[in-house]
């Protein structure tokens, strides 16, 4: 029998207990007599009482509510690391919160501050000034100090500082399974094209990228074959119109990211350069993107299930009290399909 207006009050007077002894019974408190527990379990079952979940986390202090705090919803890479986050956290009884900076650092801030004041469990963190080659002392600051309180777990970025929890996708790995893939299929001059010399993730594929050729792969990696042009499509397609109308083509183009890389296909099609015969794209984050387009593009995908797992496992552990391991790096793999020859 449902009665949707009973009171936890209500309850309490036919058990024949008191309030606070029905509270402790919905809390699962180990305070009541075991047969206590089970007479007022079963008032509570009898009239399908169903206690206010607002009480529940203030008796708990809990909220089971994570933030999370991310530059560009409109992103395929963040819009994907989202839904997955979204999926494990409700797996687990949270909601999570987006909080979508429009890669605006004051907004960065307000929401961080605001999920503090809103009392959250946790907080995700990707993108951002977490990326900036020259790290924000403001953000510093305000993240060293969230964590003395709250979880805080960064997705794909790393800040030296106690308390704070890393998972990313191992970029060295990442670069050099890309690098190897064209190496062997017999190409010997590759371009690197998008990001910003702002940001570490770009800076990072650059450098690791040149490293490989001149130790390992020995390729030709022109200058000009290689530009900090920015993340999305219309930044792909000028860099690479760039390259076409100054200098010879590479046998390859790696894109920053699959928006970029589209950006290049987008191109060539106009163009007429044929891929991958005349030219072979190579995207990174294995978006919607990038089937979407034709050819359809070989691109390399995190393990966004995985990142996403550990993530939301790790937050939960340290939400309960338990040991967390302070960075993981996740490996990814290559998406073949029809870009790369």
């Amino acid at each position: 029998m449902k009665n949707t207006s009973m009171t936890i009050r209500d309850i309490a007077k036919l058990a024949n207990v008191s309030v606070a002894t029905v509270s402790r019974v919905i809390n699962d408190s180990d305070a009541v007599k075991p047969e206590t527990k089970m007479e007022v379990q079963q008032v509570i079952d009898l009239y399908g009482f169903k206690p206010n979940e607002v009480a529940r986390s203030l008796y708990r202090k809990r909220t089971k509510v994570i933030g999370c705090v991310l530059p560009d919803i409109t992103n395929q890479y963040f819009a994907r690391m989202f839904l997955e986050l979204e999926k494990r956290s409700f797996e687990l009884g949270y909601s999570l919160f987006l909080c979508n900076s429009i890669n605006d650092f004051k907004m960065e801030s307000f929401y961080l501050n605001s999920l503090v004041e809103r009392k959250v469990d946790g907080i995700f963190f990707l993108g951002g000034r977490v990326n900036e080659t020259e790290l924000d002392m403001q953000l510093l600051y305000e993240v060293k100090e969230i964590a003395k309180e709250i979880p805080f777990v960064i997705i794909n970025g790393k800040l030296n500082l106690d308390n704070v929890y890393s998972i990313s996708t191992d970029d060295s790995d990442a670069m050099e399974t890309i690098v190897r893939y064209l190496y062997d299929r017999g190409h010997r001059s590759i371009g690197l094209l998008g990001g910003i010399k702002t940001v570490t993730v770009a800076v990072d594929k650059m450098n690791i990228v040149k490293s490989l050729i001149l130790d390992k792969y020995p390729m030709d990696m022109k200058k000009s074959f290689c530009q900090y042009s920015g993340f999305g499509i219309n930044d792909g397609y000028q860099a690479f119109k760039n390259i076409y109308e100054h200098t010879e083509l590479p046998s390859a183009i790696i894109g920053i990211n699959d928006e970029v890389a589209v950006g290049v296909l987008k191109a060539c099609n106009e163009l007429g350069i044929k891929v991958p015969e005349v030219l072979s794209i190579f995207g990174y984050d294995n978006t919607v993107l990038s089937e979407a387009v034709y050819p359809s593009l070989t691109t390399f995908e995190h393990d966004y299930q995985k990142i996403t797992e550990i993530a939301v496992n790790t937050i939960n552990n340290l939400i309960n009290g338990e040991q967390a391991q302070p960075e993981i790096l996740v490996k990814g793999k290559i998406v073949e399909r029809d870009t790369v020859k």
